[in-house]
């Protein structure tokens, strides 16, 4: 299903909302967000499936970008299905600043019920596994943030390459508004946050492709080959914005959209990178 030295990166169609699933070279299971709010116990009927699917016997850590119902709302069930099958989660992953007084108490309850360990992450953080490191670039330490969305936890994957630029690199963003992206590219003001400068092959757009994310300064720097957006059909806020993928059209950036093509699936080998069903990265 996934050979060893074969990185997985699935972006599943749940709707308006938001889920990731990630499996490393080295066969290890991880989950970014897991939410939506168009669909009903999203985690019950798409998320436990995929997992089942895809044979995890245990995730490695379950990151949250921040805890608004469409990107966690399917966990609750998630942490359930985990206990009840003896599947070992190693730790839930927060960002590691956010709004003062702004706490995530039913998903911290929620892993204290099932015996997650819970951990913060903040600009300049790492995560390793073998080839495989989770980069934080945001939040960064003692920051103002505005709101949950402000404070997303925004990570760079990146598998090591033969040499020192990565085989593989895809950025997850969360909800993170311009404000955020533009602090990222302040090298004075976040120095961890230079690792964008180098591009990424893959871009988890923010915030469902709303306008209010995805400037054209961080767009340039990031400079993906390839850009996902998840939302709902029809939904009410209008996502994706036009203006946002008018972004995308004048660089030459093909986007794929759940609302379109369903779930996709990026598959990385030896530099070599498979959109299924149809693309191929250079």
């Amino acid at each position: 299903m996934n050979p060893r030295g074969e990185t997985q990166l699935t972006m599943l169609d749940v709707g308006q909302g938001d889920c990731i699933y990630i499996r490393t070279e080295s066969g290890n299971h991880y989950l970014y967000d897991a939410g939506s709010t168009s669909r009903k116990d999203t985690g019950t009927w798409q998320v436990i499936p995929f997992l089942k699917y895809q044979g995890v016997d245990r995730l490695e850590a379950v990151f949250v970008s921040h805890w608004d119902e469409d990107h966690v709302n399917g966990l609750d069930a998630v942490f359930e299905w985990a206990d009840q099958s003896g599947i070992p989660i190693g730790g839930l992953v927060l960002p590691g600043e956010g709004p003062d007084g702004d706490e995530p108490d039913k998903l911290l309850e929620s892993a204290r019920n099932h015996g997650i360990p819970v951990y913060r992450m903040i600009a300049g953080e790492e995560l390793s596994d073998g080839k495989t490191s989770f980069l934080c670039l945001y939040p960064q330490k003692n920051g103002f943030y505005k709101d949950r969305n402000a404070s997303s936890l925004v990570l760079k994957l990146r598998v090591k390459g033969d040499g020192e630029k990565p085989a593989f690199t895809a950025l997850l963003t969360g909800d993170v508004e311009a404000e955020g992206e533009m602090r990222m590219l302040e090298e004075e003001e976040a120095k961890y946050s230079r690792e964008l400068l180098e591009g990424c092959d893959i871009l988890k757009t923010a915030h469902h492709g709303s306008d209010t994310s995805t400037t054209e300064e961080f767009l340039d720097a990031a400079a993906p080959s390839l850009a996902l957006i998840s939302c709902g059909k029809n939904n009410s806020y209008g996502h994706p914005h036009k203006e946002v993928l008018q972004r995308f059209e004048e660089r030459g950036i093909p986007v794929l959209i759940t609302t379109d093509c369903g779930a996709v699936t990026i598959r990385a080998k030896n530099k070599k990178i498979r959109v299924e069903p149809f693309l191929d990265v250079d």
